[in-house]
């Protein structure tokens, strides 16, 4: 949760459809993904995931990007990803990424398979207190991931170590 609240993004938005005899455009159907490119040196990470998870893409970005990105389909959230984050009652802990995860469960709760029909209001963003949220249970395991995708450990030239996002 951590690393996706850190470095992956929900991808949802409109998906053109087209009529195959006249070719003009008929009502959009939802493209809900979740994603998360990273450093080609990441690699293995993303297929740690894939394989844990057994579910998930990894494709190479074009060419001059040394990126690689992994993609968790409408298919794979809805059988697999969801579900395990309603069982072992995760959260994801910045703004963006609740934003996000709030218009994923509201198309998905509401069964809208029309982009036309999303009547998403965002909903206002109610951080956790700093004392409550090294309370979570799924704290420690979330910064972990968030540390992994976010920030970079290093050292000074007098010895000592910092941590920078």
């Amino acid at each position: 949760m951590g690393f996706m609240d850190g470095d992956g993004y929900f991808d949802v938005g409109e998906q053109k459809q087209y009529n195959r005899i006249t070719k003009s455009l008929v009502k959009s159907t939802i493209r809900i993904r979740l994603a998360s490119n990273v450093h080609v040196r990441d690699l293995s990470l993303l297929e740690y995931f894939v394989e844990k998870l057994g579910v998930g893409n990894i494709s190479k970005m074009p060419a001059g990007r040394e990126q690689v990105r992994v993609i968790f389909s409408k298919k794979d959230l809805v059988t697999v990803i969801l579900p395990l984050i309603k069982e072992y009652k995760l959260q994801f802990l910045t703004s963006q990424r609740v934003k996000q995860f709030a218009l994923v469960n509201y198309i998905l709760e509401n069964s809208i398979t029309h982009w036309d029909n999303v009547q998403f209001k965002e909903p206002k963003f109610i951080g956790i207190s700093d004392q409550d949220l090294v309370k979570l249970d799924l704290f420690d395991d979330w910064l972990i991931g968030f540390t992994i995708a976010e920030g970079s450990f290093g050292m000074k030239s007098n010895g000592s170590a910092f941590f920078s996002n």
